[in-house]
């Protein structure tokens, strides 16, 4: 679906933001991070879209979503009465959550377009961005600031939430030369890159296939050294593994530690895609208890400011099975869903997408300078029309499709 609304006229106009705080009494009580959330490497915020037409249930009609967000959300943060609190620092830099029952910040906004005018601009990049998540002065810190942002705008009777921590974070030395894409890959183009691997690698998990590929892709397109060592990297999460580790009941921070492995770019970019495959096979594989606690040990003994590589490091955060499309406030599922935007060059993002026609598959946002970008694009294309396949049923053939 192709925009019909000039999107350089887009306009968002916001009432004052104000304080929703918890409905009920909440514990006064301070609680440390674990050392898992209070890594140096995870002080950042990370804003969230979410659309959604003007679909109500029987028991929302004619009922005004700011209003039943609003109750909402203040009925929530006495459950959830942390994210009503305040980051305070300690000793060694030690980060708490101070449950002061401050509460989160709320905006009510209205757009000048119609949700529908967007069309496919409803994915990342979101060109309109700074438009629609609006930076509270004095709110995009980590310390003694808001942990919760939420803006409700109406556009033309049709709905959006959006979830903003820091529309700010991460920007680039140099913006104008970097360029950032999503990329869809559908049911047709994963099974056309199953086709690509040796018969005992071909029940893989789609995560692993499609990171392979992206990595491959990347390594090809920054056009490194051949003898230069690349790095790929992901977040495992540690629930439901089977581990010996129990969470502390009713802990709802991040469970996840960082599990790499290392390749030279020739040996990368020379192989198959099967040797990436099984290179990230092998990096989720040894996260194990022992590889965890280890893990959690470094970080207590670096005083949680372990660094990570940054320049050749491929970091993939899969949040594709969140379940940020099922969220549904009462006006139905949002048409999106899910992270705005990466949070770092660095960070590329699996987001589950949703079709106009019904089609889900999964959207890969890239950040790269435009030189690099250009050979990222020609590699992907190849490895995907080299392995084309007929459709069995239509005869047509598979392609991958690219949103600037």
């Amino acid at each position: 679906m192709a925009n019909t609304f000039p999107l350089q006229l887009l306009s968002v106009s916001r009432k004052a933001p104000e304080v929703i705080v918890p409905a009920r009494p909440t514990p006064g009580e301070m609680k440390n991070l674990s050392d898992i959330d209070d890594q140096e490497s995870f002080r950042f915020q990370v804003p969230l879209l979410f659309f959604y037409e003007n679909n109500p249930s029987p028991l929302m009609k004619g009922k005004d979503p700011v209003k039943v967000i609003k109750e909402a959300l203040s009925k929530a943060l006495v459950f959830y009465y942390p994210l009503a609190g305040r980051l305070r620092e300690g000793p060694n830099r030690k980060l708490t959550v101070d449950c002061s029952g401050e509460g989160a910040l709320f905006i009510e906004a209205e757009a000048n377009f119609k949700l529908k005018q967007l069309g496919s601009a409803i994915q990342p990049p979101f060109p309109y961005l700074d438009e629609l998540l609006y930076n509270v002065p004095g709110s995009d810190g980590i310390l003694g600031c808001p942990l919760l942002l939420i803006q409700v705008t109406c556009i033309h009777q049709e709905y959006e939430l959006e979830i903003n921590d820091n529309p700010d974070a991460f920007r680039t030395a140099n913006p104008n030369d970097i360029n950032l894409k999503s990329f869809y890959l559908g049911p047709k183009d994963i099974k056309a890159l199953r086709q690509q691997l040796p018969l005992h690698l071909r029940n893989c998990s789609t995560f692993d296939l499609l990171v392979a590929f992206t990595w491959r892709c990347q390594t090809i397109g920054l056009n490194l050294d051949p003898e230069e060592t690349v790095q790929f990297s992901c977040l495992v999460n540690v629930r439901g593994k089977s581990s010996n580790m129990t969470l502390p009941s009713g802990y709802y921070g991040n469970a996840v530690v960082f599990s790499a492995i290392l390749s030279k770019a020739e040996v990368l970019c020379g192989s198959p895609l099967e040797y990436a495959v099984e290179l990230v096979k092998k990096a989720k594989d040894k996260v194990n208890e022992e590889y965890i606690r280890s893990a959690m040990d470094l970080m207590e003994i670096k005083g949680r400011r372990v660094k990570y590589p940054t320049r050749v490091n491929f970091i993939v955060s899969d949040v594709s099975k969140l379940g940020f499309e099922q969220v549904d406030l009462g006006w139905g599922k949002p048409i999106f869903g899910g992270i705005a935007s990466p949070v770092s060059p660095q960070t590329t993002l699996f987001l589950k997408y949703i079709k106009y026609e019904g089609e889900s598959g999964i959207l890969i946002p890239i950040r790269l300078p435009q030189s690099n970008m250009e050979r990222f694009e020609e590699e992907l294309k190849r490895m995907i029309q080299g392995c084309r396949i007929k459709d069995l049923c239509n005869d047509k053939e598979t392609q991958i499709i690219c949103r600037l």
